[in-house]
């Protein structure tokens, strides 16, 4: 006798079979003969027992095979019984195509996530190289600016002359409608004001006294970088009313300093926009200031070495003139004689008519 098949859950894979003996002599001593195909390789051994226990079976077909034998030997008719244990849900062919489904969509979403940030590094590195290779590029053209200043400097040798190099190359570098270089006179507490140009008008603006600003400068030796907020800052050392022309949205201020003194400053102004100026321009600012620094001393000195060799020259003809005079008074006996070529001398030394 067989069985159709039946679809059992998994959750069913634990099975009990009950069987009863065909024969109805001396049923006692009838034994039965088991056959799971699909779990068993063979029958089992004879036994009295009329069940058949299977525990934890898994997922697949199954034939369950059973005979009685009675007491002559005598075989029945195996009977068979089919049935199927299904897989459990995460082992369906739905359950693997969603897994498929998810691993698919997460692998991609993995891609796509590290294509992305790859994308977004490249981005970065090639702003990284475009900002570099700017920076480079503002370098160069800072250091030619500089050899272009420096080699002026160097051909001049007179102070207003360098003040007004600098000034005019710094209006043609930056973009600021107000220049201001000045310096500061520690003896007599005033600061002067050597170059000061506002919107293309070079100003011409009197000697003052020194500002708390300006010791400020003097102390701190560091140079200020006002990108915004100008008036705020500046009125923490000044007041508006000491304030000459128009009031800047965005400034820079770069000590000169000589001999680890503050000699000046230069600053750079913008009275129509703020964050005109920026660190790189401090500090190609700097650099200048304490070219001109340099720059101003060797002026100074020059001058003072010409004044003094004017000076010495001066005396030198003085004291040949007096050498003359005493020999040619040598000379002279009479008294006439000597107020006659004193008084040519006089004529022929001194512009007097």
């Amino acid at each position: 006798t067989s069985f159709s098949d039946q679809k059992l859950k998994f959750g069913n894979n634990t099975l009990l079979f009950k069987y009863s003996s065909p024969f109805f002599e001396r049923e006692s001593n009838t034994v039965f003969q088991t056959y799971l195909e699909g779990f068993n390789k063979t029958w089992t051994d004879w036994q009295k027992l009329s069940q058949k226990e299977y525990t934890s079976l898994s997922e697949g077909k199954y034939v369950f095979h059973v005979r009685a034998k009675n007491l002559y030997s005598q075989i029945s008719e195996e009977t068979t019984y089919h049935f199927q244990i299904l897989p459990p849900w995460y082992r369906t062919w739905w359950a693997y195509l969603l897994m498929a489904i998810v691993g698919i969509s997460s692998l991609y979403l993995i891609i796509k996530r590290r294509t992305a940030q790859l994308k977004k590094r490249s981005l970065e590195l090639e702003k990284e190289v475009s900002d570099r290779t700017k920076e480079i590029q503002e370098r160069i053209e800072e250091l030619s600016v500089i050899n272009n200043v420096q080699k002026g400097l160097v051909e001049k040798m007179d102070i207003d002359s360098i003040y007004t190099l600098v000034g005019n190359q710094l209006q043609e570098m930056f973009d600021a409608n107000t220049l201001v270089i000045r310096t500061f006179d520690r003896d007599k507490k005033c600061e002067v004001f050597n170059y000061a140009v506002e919107k293309g008008e070079r100003l011409k603006i009197d000697n003052r006294p020194l500002d708390q600003f300006a010791r400020h400068l003097m102390e701190s030796k560091e140079p200020i970088l006002i990108k915004t907020g100008f008036k705020e800052f500046i009125s923490k050392y000044s007041d508006d009313d000491s304030l000459e022309g128009e009031m800047p949205k965005s400034a820079v201020f770069t000590p000169m300093i000589l001999d680890d003194k503050v000699v000046g400053n230069v600053s750079l102004q913008h009275v129509d926009k703020e964050e005109a100026f920026t660190e790189s321009d401090m500090n190609l600012l700097s650099t200048l200031a304490n070219s001109m620094s340099i720059a101003l001393e060797n002026a100074r000195l020059f001058d003072r070495a010409n004044h003094l060799l004017v000076v010495s020259e001066k005396r030198a003809e003085e004291l040949a003139v007096i050498n003359k005079v005493q020999e040619g008074l040598v000379e002279q006996i009479d008294r006439g004689g000597i107020f006659e070529f004193v008084g040519k001398s006089l004529q022929e030394i001194v512009d007097a008519q």
